[in-house]
């Protein structure tokens, strides 16, 4: 009887025993599967975010590009734009200064001029020498006051003193009645001075500022070709 009942509690604690291991391999089982099923979905996510992320990046990309590609067309436009605007105004003073010059010429020399250019003009008309020589003779008298205007004008916007606008004018016609038989202290000398009017010009405050400090012509003629050589040294290395 003791036996009997000794196997019977052996048997039973066995069953306990198969039940409460099929119970932890049940519930591992479920654990594992839960965390499979995490991982899975954290990996999905990962990889959904990654992607969603480069798509940002390559949009991101191409508007960079584009906003690029839009505001270099634009600032092409506008210098293409300022640069006709340029043209059209340089072609209008151009006019005007020729206008001018002509205005210089007798009544009589106005009225020659305009025969000797119709003449000029006209389809299958050859003019002889001496026509040729007095239109040539008139063209050189325009194309003289011209230059001297805008030379004028030129100096008078960079508020050049007097005497170097004197001095400008006599090496000016100089090189434009004889510019091989110039000497080369003649070249330097107009050189430096159109150096000076071109720096004048483009940098006012600058200039305003060398004439408050009583910088003689000499000085500021100096500086002025400083500033050009340093600009040249920059647009070459810029450009290599």
């Amino acid at each position: 009887m003791a036996q009997s009942n000794a196997q019977a509690l052996q048997q039973r604690a066995q069953q306990n025993l198969s039940n409460e291991q099929q119970t932890n391999l049940a519930t591992a089982q479920n654990t594992m599967q839960i965390r499979m099923q995490n991982l899975a979905n954290r990996q999905t996510s990962a990889s959904q975010t990654a992607q969603m992320a480069q798509q940002i990046k390559v949009q991101q990309g191409t508007f960079n590009q584009q906003a690029v590609m839009t505001s270099a067309e634009q600032r092409q436009q506008t210098e293409l734009a300022n640069a006709q605007m340029a043209q059209q105004r340089a072609q209008q003073e151009s006019s005007q200064r020729q206008q001018a010059a002509i205005s210089t010429l007798s009544a009589n020399a106005q009225m020659d001029l305009a025969n000797l250019q119709a003449e000029s003009n006209r389809a299958g008309r050859q003019m002889d020498a001496d026509q040729q020589a007095q239109l040539a003779t008139y063209n050189a008298k325009i194309a003289k006051v011209m230059r001297q205007a805008e030379l004028t004008q030129d100096m008078e916007k960079a508020n050049l003193p007097m005497s170097l606008q004197i001095e400008m004018q006599r090496v000016s016609e100089m090189n434009a009645a004889e510019k091989d038989t110039m000497t080369a202290e003649n070249q330097e000398r107009l050189v430096e001075l159109q150096t000076l009017i071109d720096f004048r010009k483009t940098d006012a405050q600058f200039a305003q500022q060398m004439d408050m400090a009583n910088m003689s012509n000499e000085q500021q003629m100096e500086l002025a070709m400083l500033q050009d050589r340093a600009a040249n040294r920059l647009c070459k290395l810029y450009s290599r």
